[in-house]
Parts: C-alpha cells; structure tokens; sequence
C-alpha cells in the first residue's frame, strides 16, 4: 500500500517523495515499483523472466515496458533510503536533508517497529513505550516540516479471522493510534 501511493505521488504526480525503507533495499523496491507499473510478475522481473516470451507478452513488448518503467522512476523525484539499522536522530537528519536539498512533498517510513540499532538505548523502556517514542517523532517531523508522513504497523494477531478490526488491533503501543492522524486496517480478501 505505501508504494502504491508513493509511486503515485512521485512517478505519476511528480511530486517530491522519500521513501526510508527498513526491510528492502533500493534494488527491491524497484522491482517492485517495475512490476506495478508493467503489469509483469514480480518473479519475472526478479529472476530475468520478463526476457522470455511469456503468457504475460514476447520478449520484445516486455523489455519495452521494463525499460520505459525503469526511465520514468530514474526521472522521477521518488527517493528510496534503505536504512535496516534506523535511529529517530538518523530518521529525522535525513528527513531534514531531504527536505532542504529536494523539498520532499511527503515521508513514506515503513515501518513502525522497535530499531534493532536503537536496543541498547532502549532497553529500559518497555515496547509499547519505544513505539509510542518512534511514533511521536514521526509525527514531530511532520509538523516541523509540514508535510504528510505515512506508514504501517504490524497488526494484533487476536483477529485471527480478519473481520472485527477496532483499536485494539494496532500493535504494540496506544499511542501510535493516539498520534494518528488517520488510521486504517487492512482486511484479508474474501472469496466474494
């Protein structure tokens, strides 16, 4: 969901767009954001398939798609910031950074979760109190900088069946939903 819409701010709108990623590099995402906008399978791109005459076009239209689809995200003003080992000072220096050098239009971070890099600094408070922390910075940022920031969070699993969302399925912390602005679950697809 989060790069869907920040291919569509910064690939289809041209605006402005960072985009920290805590579990893909820059060379998976855009794998991905080729598939997105090919119509060709993730596992094509990935493994070279989309090379190969297929159910999903020849060889030929295919490597068109991929080549125009890999121009328009090099032209445009999406930047993807692979940062595993994330800190909230590290967050918010790049996030400054960005701002001043591109005048990022909005923030993508994803996700919400304890950084692994921060455990030590941590590790007398307790989970829901280091999300609540992660969180209000995000939400600082946004402010001082007046732009929009989105991300996700890892859900509950009391839901097993995915139908009854409600405010206890945000993990982890009371106060991601506190400084929310506005939130939103995900359902399973059903067969209807």
């Amino acid at each position: 969901v989060l790069t869907t819409w920040a291919k569509k701010l910064a690939i289809e709108d041209k605006k402005e767009v960072l985009y920290i990623d805590t579990e893909m590099s820059s060379e998976e995402q855009e794998y991905r954001l080729i598939s997105m906008m090919t119509g060709i399978p993730h596992y094509e791109i990935i493994n070279g398939l989309f090379a190969v005459d297929s159910e999903y076009g020849t060889a030929e239209e295919k490597l068109k798609k991929v080549k125009k689809a890999v121009d328009e995200i090099h032209n445009s003003p999406y930047y993807h910031v692979y940062m595993p080992m994330f800190t909230s000072e590290k967050v918010v220096s790049l996030v400054k950074n960005y701002k001043y050098k591109h005048d990022i239009k909005a923030l993508f971070f994803d996700y919400i979760k304890i950084p692994s890099s921060n455990s030590n600094a941590l590790s007398n408070m307790k989970e829901y109190q280091a999300l609540g922390f992660f969180t209000s910075t995000l939400k600082d940022i946004a402010g001082k900088l007046k732009i929009p920031v989105y991300s996700a969070v890892q859900e509950n699993r009391n839901d097993e069946k995915g139908t009854e969302k409600s405010a206890g399925n945000v993990a982890g912390s009371d106060r991601i939903l506190q400084l929310a602005t506005k939130l939103m679950f995900l359902y399973a697809k059903s067969e209807e």
